[in-house]
């Protein structure tokens, strides 16, 4: 069973990531954020669209997946150990192609807007995971393209982890685009 602590531990490295996230994206110089390093990467702009675009889908499916469990006790289930997926996601030498209706396509808006939109969901799913009637924890599992079936806790930590891989990225397109 899911405790408050346990929910509190959740929602700060959510608060934490987002933090780091909306830091790191103010701090790139909008000047630069559609330029591409090489002509086979993506750009900044890319990047957090493509960001954008996966947060949206695994937040709805968090709520979707919520749906039914209100009143019932929190329960804690993983399919993927997190320190797992925390070890998969930040190998940046292993590549992962992005299917296509999460590829950028530049039409989900600019710069700005992108990272407000990003921001304002992640808020979302914060007050959410403040008590279980906001996202109620439960068993339910949903298919991820490579990683297979994947529990409520799994998606939200896959949240936080992809976010992670793509500030990686971030800084490494930034520091290539320096360094031309």
């Amino acid at each position: 069973m899911m405790n408050t602590d346990f929910r509190s531990e959740l929602k700060t490295q959510l608060d934490d990531n987002t933090a780091a996230f909306e830091n790191a994206a103010k701090a790139i110089d909008v000047a630069i954020v559609d330029i591409k390093p090489t002509p086979e990467r993506w750009s900044l702009a890319e990047c957090v669209e493509h960001v954008y675009a996966v947060e949206k889908g695994i937040v709805r499916l968090l709520f979707l997946l919520g749906q039914g469990n209100e009143g019932a006790n929190d329960r804690f289930a993983e399919t993927l150990p997190y320190e797992k997926m925390q070890k998969v996601m930040q190998n940046r030498n292993r590549y992962w192609e992005a299917p296509d209706f999460v590829q950028p396509k530049g039409t989900r808006g600019d710069w700005n807007t992108l990272l407000q939109k990003i921001i304002a969901q992640r808020q979302q799913l914060s007050e959410a995971l403040n008590t279980p009637q906001g996202l109620p924890f439960g068993t339910a599992t949903a298919p991820h393209p490579y990683m297979g079936e994947l529990t409520m806790l799994d998606w939200l930590h896959l949240l936080i982890e992809h976010n992670k891989r793509h500030l990686l990225q971030m800084q490494e397109i930034t520091e290539a685009i320096s360094a031309t």
